[in-house]
């Protein structure tokens, strides 16, 4: 029998096995993941883990010959998140990334690192203390033709095997949200996981030349939601495999001037949307809601974002965020096109609050 036929009907079965897991674990309209840095510790407790359906542990990281950098404690030190996930039957899946089209090409245009990281990727999703795995594989430059395609190779081995190993465990690949270097093939990757995690946020930056909103629905020269969705119905990607990755986090800049999209005088600062600790996380500058209570919360038109604006003695600085009103909008966008859901990233940097709060709606 050809192996292509093969791997389609291994997929298709795969496919028909997630359905009934996600129906298992769907507990509102629309699904609702989130990312668990290992960096936040014991913090998902503080998280309504009860309304998640599914939690991507964050993060195994690959190394450019296959191999895993560190798996920050992967499944040892998480063994309460395990049981906990288990027991309330939240999908855990174990993140693997890579960043780099150096990497990435070193990975994937050899084949003893393509086989070395389809055993470590296995032997992690087949372990009973993960339901899932999810691959966050991000490049921002062009790779070469032979790893872009053997990437895609790569996911439907993964697909095949998990099919045949692991039936209910949930498969997904984080992908960008326009691809301008077309590093991956969106649709054929879409066609053999459960679900692509959009990237729906860092539309501004820390190195953005000018200030505006971090996850605008609409506007902004059509860096956007719309955007998106257009661009992936397009590439025939269905809908209702699209978890929207959206931001529980922000951006401060030092900028020239008080109105939206003013030039930024140099990188921004990342805030969270709530308070976290230094301890936990020495890089973040403060809160973001805690900024706008004291220097004004203001709404942008175009795209939904919330933001502030102060000055100090060396200038005028903007802050801009997604805070609970515009997340609510994006949940609704999800719905009304008929996406699959959202992914909240990174959990805990809403102090376990406003994510708990959309979920109990």
């Amino acid at each position: 029998m050809p192996r292509l036929f093969l791997i389609a009907l291994a997929v298709v079965l795969f496919a028909a096995g997630c359905a009934t897991t996600t129906t298992r674990y769907k507990k509102s309209p629309i699904l609702a993941y989130g990312y668990h840095p290992y960096w936040m510790g014991d913090e998902w407790k503080d998280e309504s883990v009860e309304a998640l359906d599914g939690i991507f542990f964050f993060e195994i990281e690959v190394e450019g010959d296959g191999s895993l950098r560190t798996s920050n404690g992967w499944p040892i030190r998480w063994t309460e998140l395990t049981q906990t996930a288990r027991a309330r039957g939240t999908v855990l899946a174990p993140t693997f990334t890579l960043f780099g089209s150096a990497k990435f090409d070193s990975v994937f245009t050899s084949p003893e690192a393509i086989r070395r990281l389809t055993a470590n990727v296995l032997g992690v999703a087949t372990n009973e203390a993960a339901t899932g795995v999810h691959l966050d594989f991000e490049m921002f430059t062009a790779v070469d033709p032979v790893a872009r395609l053997a990437y895609t190779q790569f996911v439907e081995r993964i697909a095949v095997q998990l099919a045949s190993t692991r039936p209910d465990a949930h498969l997904s690949v984080f992908l960008p949200p326009f691809d301008v270097p077309d590093a991956f093939d969106e649709s054929r990757l879409a066609a053999a996981v459960d679900h692509v995690v959009v990237q729906g946020y860092d539309f501004h930056y820390r190195g953005s030349e000018t200030s505006g909103p971090v996850a605008p629905i609409r506007g902004w020269g059509g860096q956007n939601w719309e955007g998106i969705a257009r661009r992936y119905a397009l590439l025939g990607v269905p809908m209702d495999k699209i978890l929207m990755a959206v931001p529980l986090y922000g951006y401060e800049w030092p900028t020239e001037t008080d109105r939206p999209g003013s030039p930024t005088r140099g990188r921004g600062n990342t805030i969270s949307l709530g308070n976290v600790s230094k301890d936990r996380v020495p890089a973040l500058e403060g809160s973001a809601l805690a900024r706008a209570a004291q220097y004004g919360l203001q709404r942008d038109v175009q795209s939904g974002s919330a933001w502030y604006a102060y000055e100090r003695t060396d200038g005028w600085r903007q802050g801009w965020f997604e805070d609970e009103v515009s997340l609510r909008q994006k949940m609704d966008f999800v719905r009304m096109r008929g996406m699959a859901g959202v992914a909240f990233f990174p959990l805990g940097y809403d102090e376990g609050r406003t994510v708990a709060r959309l979920l109990a709606e």
